[in-house]
């Protein structure tokens, strides 16, 4: 048991920065298509900590989440307690012990798409329009993707599963994910410019738009990957998908 009762303040930055993140959880929640996550809540000790859980649930809510009040349903489970009451802070270990069997029978996995999540931030529409050019320069693009990782290490240390889809052209961020995220695996799907330009599903390259990776935006080429896959269309995704089953040791 933690004996440490020592007051902790939290900054008005720290503050904003875990702001920041609930909106990209609930960007994430609303892009699953199995329905938002749900989230229980229970409460032990004083009646302060039930309005504590209130509150809680209020931040939750706001993330896009749903509530159950069974934690085998739920996806995450808070349990708030009285630090001042010894009981009811014996009795939340317990029941965390009995969550972790809960949490080997409901693992979870979050995809996070680039595109995606700049159309739910309001960057682009859903067919690739650009609605704010500011947002898709090179610096803008870096930031974003720091955030973006530094998310990702935050939800992967509570125990999810984060699979990232995105451009990563960036030597310093995948240079940071490797050092500051545990058990980071790192895909390369690479092509040959014949094929960037025959897909070219939106219309980036034949439009001649701006601040495009490639074409007047620059990128570093991935040099440390895990695996790199030539996806130039000798393989099926099932079959892409297989192999790094494989690779990975996910059988």
């Amino acid at each position: 048991m933690n004996e440490d009762r020592t007051t902790q303040r939290i900054s008005e930055e720290d503050i904003q920065r875990q702001l920041r993140f609930c909106g990209e959880i609930r960007t994430l929640c609303q892009s699953r298509p199995e329905g938002p996550p749900l989230a229980c809540v229970q409460t032990y000790g004083c009646q302060q900590n039930v309005a504590d859980s209130q509150r809680i649930m209020g931040m939750l809510r706001d993330m896009g989440c749903a509530f159950t009040q069974d934690p085998y349903e739920a996806g995450g489970v808070v349990l708030n307690t009285c630090a001042i009451r010894e009981n009811a802070e014996k009795k939340v270990f317990g029941v965390v012990g009995q969550l972790v069997h809960v949490k080997e029978k409901n693992p979870d996995a979050i995809l996070v798409d680039g595109d995606l999540s700049r159309t739910w931030a309001g960057y682009s529409t859903e067919d690739g329009k650009v609605l704010q050019e500011d947002r898709y320069t090179t610096e803008a693009r870096k930031a974003g993707a720091f955030a973006c990782f530094q998310g990702c290490k935050y939800y992967a240390e509570q125990g999810y599963d984060m699979v990232v889809c995105s451009i990563a052209m960036y030597t310093e961020v995948r240079a940071w994910n490797r050092e500051n995220i545990e058990n980071y695996r790192e895909v390369y799907l690479k092509v040959t410019h014949e094929t960037l330009y025959k897909r070219d599903q939106k219309k980036l390259y034949s439009s001649k738009a701006k601040n495009v990776v490639g074409v007047d935006l620059p990128w570093d080429e991935p040099g440390h990957s895990s695996i790199v896959i030539q996806n130039d269309g000798g393989e099926t995704p099932e079959e892409i998908v297989d192999r790094l089953i494989r690779f990975f040791g996910l059988e």
